[in-house]
Formats: C-alpha cells, sequence, structure tokens
C-alpha cells in the first residue's frame, strides 16, 4: 500500500538478469523479455523506497513453444545491437516477421504480420531500449515497447513515404527521409 519502486530479477540458473525499474507507485507493470522458449525460470520482485527495500517469494516460470512459422536467422550481417541482442527484419518470410535474437541465436522476441512486406518497412532500436517500426503502408512509424505496447504513432499524408532511415532524435522527435 506505500509508494514503491519496483524491479523483478530473474535467471535460469541465479538470479542475474533484471527488469527496467517502475515509477513509484502502488501498483506495477514490468515488462520481462529475453527469455528463451521451453526454459525454466525463477523470479523475484524487489520493491522499494527512501527507507529500504523487501524481497517476493520466488517465483517459478516454464516458457512455451515458439510459434511453428517463426524463422531462426542463421547469422546476422550489419544489424543493429542493443546489449547483446540482435534484430533481424525478415520482409520475405510468410508472415512476415520482425525477430530479436540473443548471442547464441535464440528469439527472445518476435512480431509478426500477415500483410506482406513492402520495401520500405524496418524496424529500429532507439536509445530508450524502445523499437521504431515502419509499417507496410509507407506512412506510419509506431514506436513499441519492448511488450508491444505502442507508445507513438505518426502517420504521414498518402503523398510522402518513409524511406529505409528514421530514427528519434536528442529532443525524442522524429527524423524520417520521405
Amino acid at each position: 500500500t506505500d509508494l514503491a519502486r519496483v524491479f523483478v530479477a530473474f535467471g535460469q540458473t541465479e538470479l542475474n538478469q533484471y527488469s527496467s525499474i517502475s515509477e513509484a507507485g502502488t501498483t506495477h507493470t514490468l515488462t520481462i523479455y529475453g527469455l528463451k522458449p521451453n526454459a525454466e525460470y525463477q523470479f523475484q520482485a524487489i520493491a522499494f523506497d527512501s527507507i529500504g527495500a523487501s524481497e517476493s517469494s520466488l517465483f517459478d516460470l516454464t516458457t512455451g513453444d515458439l510459434p511453428n512459422n517463426i524463422i531462426t536467422p542463421t547469422s546476422v550481417i550489419n544489424n543493429t545491437n542493443y546489449n547483446g541482442y540482435y534484430m533481424v527484419n525478415l520482409e520475405s518470410a510468410n508472415p512476415r516477421q520482425t525477430n530479436i535474437i540473443d548471442r547464441d541465436g535464440n528469439v527472445v522476441w518476435y512480431e509478426q504480420t500477415d500483410v506482406p512486406g513492402a520495401p520500405c518497412t524496418g524496424c529500429f532500436w532507439t536509445e530508450k531500449n524502445t523499437l521504431l517500426h515502419l509499417l507496410e503502408d509507407c506512412h506510419t512509424v509506431r514506436e513499441l515497447s519492448m511488450a508491444g505496447t505502442v507508445l507513438r504513432e505518426v502517420v504521414l499524408p498518402d503523398t510522402f513515404y518513409v524511406h529505409h532511415e528514421f530514427f528519434l532524435n536528442n529532443e525524442d522527435q522524429l527524423v524520417a527521409m520521405v
């Protein structure tokens, strides 16, 4: 019932991975990403404020299978990485996929769409650990959290098409070649 900030420690053999830290509040939603399919994990929530910290009990979780149509890349060339994770855009896959893989080639995050890829689709990391995703219509750029929540969406008029390069500048504004 007291205001606190929370994070989750998790791992397979030891608690050596961590979620982001929530804002101070009494209710918290945290996204855990980077989990491998068909793997056993333990989790523990840690709440803290200016007075101290308290830990929850340990919780067990076994992740499920990836869908059968998820493509696991065999290599990554000229792709950006964020803290050891690599993003792979598979526009020619059916359905089209954007996958994030770890250094061992395990898919740890994915997004699929039934719309065939267009030459102007793409997905990039931001400095805020979010994803900028250009949709198949070539007019819409979305910023997504790692949980898949749409944080921002910019739709350009039909007379403009976004091509390959788009990013957030230091003022958190979308910059794109049109």
